[in-house]
């Protein structure tokens, strides 16, 4: 069996890389050995590898290392080739082959941006004329032509025949993804042992102007007489035109001849630990216990038509509140195909619906039900971790669904519909595992950061078949009364609703007594973004999603559902939400028009829509969907975009076989702006345990309010950059949708939104993407606008 071993170095698309090499080998083996895939097999470890284990690796473990593995791929990452803590292990191992390169130069060694440039710089590095340099202006999420070297006089045979295993021939366009902003100069009017295959042009893309004192920017090459070569631009993103074909060049032309010399050796047993066969899914070791039975009961209604939907809903959350108490509503004010079809209302039972949250300062999960106030909580698992919550949840999920009694007629509506009983819930920024935790002597403000509350009683809403599903999960029959009672209400205000618009009309008209306003000043703002371009132009970064919160100081408190009714009419939205728990103060306003996840009952598709790039019609009264489409193409935006797109794209590969890009960039029209969506969709599980929340999990937080490389720009956010306003974002940047009893989920992120802890002071957050071709008066001008969004109700 063919060994690779790939390092990765922390980079948010390291497992684009190895979902391509999965296919490139696949697909390798199938046409040389009219084999399938079961040929090779892939590690995958992170380059601190052995300093977690608290080891230094010694010139043994290199030995070893490869003398096993048949391929060795170098992944991309941030930080900079000479920096032995940002290499780690790749620093080791080059340092050894360096000093036994007769022994090992025929090893296939494959580097990507990160491991191209550390691959130059120690096998390289004696020559005083080469060196690790800085672009003048950083290239992120930028798409270039790769020009292939023309003048090859004075290439040997070698050197020539390996650059056409890469690049077959010098009349294609090679388009290639560039995210760095360190590159290796190299002086090709010297000898040096790295053989340059091919170069980019140095240009600036905030003006499209090449620097003429250094032209040329090397792109790919080798090192003169080994196998050992590689690019400097991403090859696994989905705008290079040719990752999978040059990979596959490489193990038919590279990696398998060596591999047929060699499958006589004896080898050691499989030496490392690979990243993804760590993941412990949310369903193993769950033991299901025979609780009481519940069943489920559903009746449907249709509207001949629905003039006033706005309407309709405030109308049904205020008689919920009224009725029940409380009401939790996820909803489609904006109707619109593949966002914005249904809609959800929770409908809380004081006696059996429970509120599971957790408390990240005591870390610990608690219980309470609809009619309990705080002080009522029960704590029922103590010194549980983050990933410990998503897991009670799971258990559960299955144990509810476990003790569930379907009656047949109402099968096909249960597949059909998006939501039919299960959780509705809140997870905060801080409930991602990239988002470092808080040392033990620091409290969060928000302890609250996880909230999943049981839904019995719901109604859900068809926005394009004008059906009303009354659905109810029940112990007693008596409770088969809630669904002919609530439909019957809902009947009367399908007649009624032109009439009664009360709450629209009040809240539109309604000021709200504010006492102070706080919002980030332009200074503060500035002191922020220049670190942003700090750590982006030291290569820590490719692209920083800078956040500010604002708070609203209110003289008296607010029913929230006023709050809600304002921000309803004057900014609809595709993923509206009103969650509203007085009873652990927690409330979440939201008009987002973001979705972050969605799922099907099989994973058979898994869904993000990730928004990078606005445009604001108010500012511009002439804006039209034409001038914003141009303005939303530039490079700048594009690359925001692209940085996300590629980020989902990894995120999805850790736990899914397959990842498309459905649409790239498309804008799209909303009610104060024009933004730029793309989405991406994933199916089938690497793991028959895999669960949507586990997907949920992984992906956490939502890359479009992170930034790329995930884990390093959460790390930087939160301890060296946003510190200054708050390290800790809350509710804001995370997420709010549902579990459903049918396996089905879907979750938006909080953007657009307010909340509060006591109905008096509201925040209010905002921010977008840095990137090096970010000016500051337009970042702050662009917050300022998503922050209108919400504050305009005040």
């Amino acid at each position: 069996m063919l060994q690779v071993l790939y390092i990765d170095s922390y980079d948010s698309f390291a497992y684009n890389v190895t979902s391509l090499l999965k296919e490139s080998l696949n697909d390798t083996f199938i046409d040389v050995y009219n084999s399938d895939c079961k040929g090779f097999h892939i590690t995958h470890i992170q380059n601190d590898y052995y300093h977690i284990k608290d080891l230094e690796p010694s010139e043994k473990d290199m030995k070893l290392i490869l003398e096993f593995y048949d391929f060795i791929v170098i992944g991309p990452g941030p930080g900079s080739p000479t920096s032995k803590k940002d290499t780690g292990i790749i620093y080791n191992l080059f340092q050894y082959i360096k000093q036994n390169e007769s022994l090992y130069r025929q090893i296939p060694i494959f580097g990507i941006c990160l491991g191209f440039q550390t691959m130059c710089y120690h096998m390289d590095s004696n020559l005083s004329n080469n060196k690790i340099a800085y672009l003048k202006k950083p290239v992120h999420g930028q798409i270039g032509n790769i020009e292939v070297v023309r003048d090859i006089e004075n290439y040997d045979v070698d050197s020539l025949k390996k650059m056409n295993v890469l690049y077959s021939s010098t009349n294609v366009e090679y388009l290639g993804t560039r995210y760095h902003s360190i590159y290796y100069d190299i002086d090709t009017r010297s000898e040096s042992k790295v053989i340059p295959f091919a170069f980019a042009k140095n240009l600036d893309y905030s003006n499209d102007k090449v620097d003429t004192s250094n032209p040329n920017i090397l792109m790919a090459g080798m090192i003169k007489d080994t196998n050992i070569m590689g690019v400097q631009y991403h090859l696994e993103s989905c705008c290079s035109n040719h990752g999978k074909d040059m990979m596959m060049r490489y193990i038919k032309n590279i990696v398998l001849p060596q591999y047929d010399l060699s499958k006589g050796k004896i080898k050691e047993s499989k030496l490392l630990e690979s990243v993804e066969e760590k993941f412990e899914f949310l369903k193993q070791g769950v033991k299901v216990c025979e609780t009481k039975k519940s069943s489920i009961i559903m009746k449907k209604i249709h509207a001949a038509d629905i003039d006033d939907s706005l309407n309709l809903h405030l109308n049904l959350i205020n008689y919920i509140k009224e009725k029940y108490g409380n009401c939790l509503m996820l909803g489609s004010l904006v109707k619109q195909k593949h966002r914005g079809e249904f809609s959800i209302f929770g409908v809380p039972d004081e006696k059996s619906s429970n509120i599971y949250f957790y408390d990240i300062n005591e870390k610990s999960i608690n219980k309470n039900t609809w009619g309990k106030n705080m002080t009522n909580s029960e704590r029922i698992k103590e010194t549980q971790n983050r990933s410990d919550y998503y897991k009670f949840i799971e258990e559960k999920m299955i144990q509810w669904k476990h003790n569930l009694i379907i009656d047949e007629e109402f099968v096909d509506y249960f597949d059909y519909l998006p939501f039919v009983g299960g959780f509705l819930g809140i997870l905060n920024y801080e409930m991602g595992d990239d988002v470092p935790e808080f040392s033990t002597s620091e409290k969060y403000e928000n302890n609250i950061n996880a909230i999943f509350a049981e839904v019995k009683h719901s109604i859900v809403w068809d926005h394009f078949a004008n059906d009303f599903y009354f659905i109810d999960i029940y112990d007693d029959p008596v409770d088969i009364l809630w669904t002919e009672e609530n439909a019957a209400f809902v009947e009367t205000q399908l007649i009624n609703v032109k009439q009664d618009r009360h709450l629209s009309n009040v809240s539109k008209s309604m000021d709200f007594p504010v006492e102070t306003y706080k919002v980030t000043d332009l200074n503060s703002y500035k002191e922020q973004f220049d670190l942003c371009q700090k750590y982006l132009n030291k290569g820590d970064s490719y692209e920083l999603c800078l956040t500010c919160q604002s708070k609203v100081y209110l003289k008296e408190e607010i029913d929230p559902m006023m709050l809600f009714c304002k921000l309803s009419n004057m900014n609809p939205a595709p993923f509206s939400s009103f969650m509203s728990f007085p009873n652990i103060k927690v409330n979440l306003l939201s008009s987002s028009p973001e979705r972050f996840i969605k799922w099907d009952k099989d994973l058979d598709c898994v869904e993000l829509r990730p928004i990078k790039g606005t445009v604001s019609k108010k500012k511009d009264p002439e804006m039209t969907f034409e001038k914003a489409e141009s303005i939303l193409k530039t490079p700048k935006e594009f690359g925001e975009n692209l940085m996300i797109v590629d980020l989902i794209r990894n995120d999805l590969y850790k736990l899914l076989e397959k990842v498309e890009i459905d649409s790239l960039m498309t804008v799209e029209e909303y009610e104060t702006v024009y933004q730029l969506v793309s989405v991406i969709k994933g199916k089938q599980s690497l793991n028959k345990d895999l669960s949507g929340l586990d997907i949920l999990k992984s992906s956490l937080p939502p890359g479009s309010m992170t930034g790329a490389p995930k884990i390093k720009s959460v790390e930087l956010l939160q301890k060296e950059i946003e510190v200054k306003d708050t390290n800790e974002r809350g509710i804001y940047s995370g997420v709010t949708g549902f579990y459903s009893l049918n396996k089905k989920g879907d979750w938006s992120v909080n953007i657009r939104c307010l909340f509060s802890n006591d109905n008096k002071m509201w925040r209010l957050g905002a921010g977008g993407a840095i990137t090096v071709l970010s000016d500051l008066e337009g970042e702050y001008e662009e917050m300022k606008i998503k922050l209108e969004s919400a504050v305009q109700i005040f």
